[in-house]
């Protein structure tokens, strides 16, 4: 897998380096991106019942990009994500209160013994993500220009995490959950599709703002076992950050 990833970086890095006839600068960009995220299934099942919510992720790395015309370019990357979902239950989910196989092996014991009016789960998911960047640039003015992206990414699943929230009438708790996520797709694949706004403004210096929307091309877990269903995680968000070009 490393070799693998190295190669891509270095065949990437030798074609930039053919780029500088048409436009000078090999681009180095880091970024953060808070980002809504939510699940989409892939087997609906009646063991699922809960209402499903967006929940709130990030991704923050670095980007690496090159032109290979004047107005197209290349690039690759490397980022920390943090993507997932919540689900809601409410006190008549039989499937949650009333079973008590997984009462037992999933969540703590209820306070005093009393059923939750409400309860969420939210669910993380942590990958180490490298992309291959396609784009286009639009130039506006001097100091203002566009860039149209869309590419795939290799997505590496690092660990999960879950923590449940129950509400009752007079307080509300949060507390970590134990959760198998052994059964998670080690490596994953994601589209990606967004559009920048860069904003030179000084030298070799440039502000850029980035919505991106994201899909994992796989499901979550993985395909033989004993879950009932599956599900692949959607993300939309803004990539915030700047550039530094060399050269």
């Amino acid at each position: 897998m490393k070799r693998v990833i190295l190669t891509f970086i270095f065949i990437i890095l030798l074609i930039s380096s053919r780029a500088q006839v048409f436009e000078s600068g090999f681009r180095l960009g880091i970024y953060f991106q808070p980002d809504y995220s939510y699940k989409t299934d892939v087997v609906k099942s009646v063991n699922n019942p809960g209402q499903d919510k967006p929940k709130f992720g990030y991704q923050t790395g670095l980007q690496f990009t090159n032109f290979i015309t004047t107005d197209i370019f290349i690039g690759t990357g490397i980022s920390f994500v943090n993507r997932g979902f919540c689900s809601t239950f409410s006190e008549n989910d039989r499937v949650l209160y009333k079973t008590p196989e997984l009462s037992l092996r999933y969540y703590p014991a209820l306070i005093n013994n009393q059923i939750p009016a409400k309860r969420t789960f939210y669910y993380s998911f942590y990958f180490l993500e490298i992309p291959l960047i396609f784009g286009y640039k639009l130039k506006v003015s001097r100091n203002i220009d566009f860039t149209f992206k869309t590419g795939v990414a290799t997505d590496y699943f690092l660990h999960g995490t879950t923590k449940i929230e129950d509400c009752y009438k007079d307080k509300t708790t949060r507390y970590p959950a134990k959760f198998n996520f052994k059964n998670n797709s080690e490596l994953n694949y994601s589209l990606f599709l967004g559009s920048d706004m860069n904003y030179n403004f000084y030298k070799r210096f440039t502000l850029f703002a980035q919505p991106q929307y994201d899909l994992m091309l796989k499901p979550i877990f993985l395909e033989n076992n004993y879950r009932t269903y599956n599900f692949r995680i959607l993300s939309l968000g803004i990539k915030i950050g700047i550039k530094v070009r060399f050269l």
